[in-house]
């Protein structure tokens, strides 16, 4: 545990697994506090998870395609469609990848692409969490758990689909010129 002061900031420099570890040397910490904690973050994080503070979500979806996703049909289609999606993420840091950043990211992708579009990324993502945790590969979390569906949120269906009846017409015409006509393709008959 080696935390010194360097220039105006602190540095932090030690090796993540005693001597025998990679040698982790960060610096620009505002205060001694600030470079030991991030020191206990990271062992704790490695501890935690297995994988350390600075690894990319670019890591984790090259390992998941090494040990589970080349025995999936399209692999290299999958393979692209996730670093595509992690690319345009910004190849976030792991550790600080989570349901609040995929969200904010599928704000932004929601006027560029179709929802089911967004849907598949998120899937794909999620799938890389959810069969890294099941082989014990990584020992965090998955942040999808937390993300609601894109779209409509998961809670209704994309299209709904009406059956004229006597007691329903009223109601079905006055619910369709309520409607923006972007909105609505009403087809229905008796």
């Amino acid at each position: 545990m080696t935390v010194r002061r360097e220039g105006e900031g602190w540095l932090a420099d030690f090796y993540e697994n005693g001597q025998d570890g990679r040698r982790i040397c960060k610096s620009g910490f505002a205060s001694r506090e600030d470079a030991e904690r991030y020191e206990a973050d990271f062992i704790a994080l490695r501890q935690m998870t297995g994988i350390p503070l600075d690894e990319r979500l670019s890591d984790l979806v090259e390992l998941w395609c090494d040990r589970r996703g080349r025995f999936l049909r399209k692999p290299e289609w999958r393979l692209l469609r996730l670093r595509g999606t992690v690319k345009r993420l910004g190849n976030p840091r792991v550790s600080e990848f989570t349901a609040e950043s995929w969200e904010r990211y599928e704000h932004t992708r929601r006027t560029q692409v179709v929802p089911s579009l967004i849907r598949q990324e998120r899937n794909c993502l999620s799938t890389v969490y959810a069969d890294l945790i099941h082989f014990d590969f990584w020992l965090g979390k998955n942040p999808f758990a937390e993300c609601r569906e894109a779209g409509n949120g998961g809670s209704e269906p994309d299209n709904i689909f009406l059956r004229r009846t006597r007691e329903r017409s009223a109601e079905i015409e006055a619910l369709v010129c309520a409607l923006p006509a972007r909105h609505c393709t009403a087809q229905y008959g008796e």
